[in-house]
């Protein structure tokens, strides 16, 4: 009767390793689920911006007039991009930043794009933010990396960008010939997607 006492008050003593195993893997079960809700994974399409700002512009709304600091591939300073300089033309405005995996990515894209569609009369306009420290000089050097030849606007006070309800780039903004937003999309876009964008204002233009 002893000997077995004494082996039951020894197995009661502690926990078994699988137990301790469990155990271990229900905590990290439980940090992990907390964390995802509190950090979210960001979109894969878009590089979130780091301030809260209104919602993305409405299709048919007139855009905001803006009259930003123009930069060249040798300029941080080249004169001054006005939209209303513009007026009628079918306008495709980037919203960007130097350091957005997604901007760098759809760059080559878009100089394709441009080369076709600047002698449809097209416009292409893209404009980069203050957003993670991005500099007038930033933006210069993406030009030049990326080859890219059409006009860049730097939104140094992040106005124009605040104006336009942007909180992830890029951001797409088309302008029609009536001097109204037609449509806006976040993320990244395909050169068809594009493509059927512009022509559609074309086609309405004429």
């Amino acid at each position: 009767m002893s000997g077995k006492s004494k082996t039951a008050k020894k197995q009661g003593k502690g926990f078994a390793t699988w137990e301790i195993i469990a155990g271990v893997c229900l905590i990290l079960l439980v940090i992990w689920a907390a964390y995802s809700v509190l950090y979210p994974s960001p979109s894969p399409t878009s590089s979130s911006l780091t301030s809260s700002s209104p919602g993305s512009p409405s299709p048919t709304s007139g855009p905001t007039q803006f009259t930003l600091q123009r930069v060249g591939p040798d300029s941080t300073n080249d004169g001054q991009v006005s939209l209303s300089t513009y007026s009628g033309d079918v306008i495709m405005l980037e919203f960007m930043e130097p350091w957005c995996p997604h901007c760098q990515n759809d760059a080559p894209m878009l100089q394709q794009l441009w080369v076709q569609y600047q002698t449809k009369g097209v416009v292409f306009i893209s404009i980069a933010g203050n957003w993670n420290g991005a500099t007038a000089n930033d933006v210069s050097t993406f030009i030049k990396t990326y080859h890219t030849n059409w006009t860049y606007a730097y939104d140094s006070s992040g106005t124009t960008f605040t104006a336009y309800g942007i909180t992830a780039t890029p951001t797409f903004v088309f302008i029609g010939h009536s001097g109204n937003i037609a449509t806006s999309h976040v993320g990244e876009m395909s050169s068809q997607d594009i493509t059927n964008e512009l022509n559609l204002l074309i086609q309405q233009s004429s």
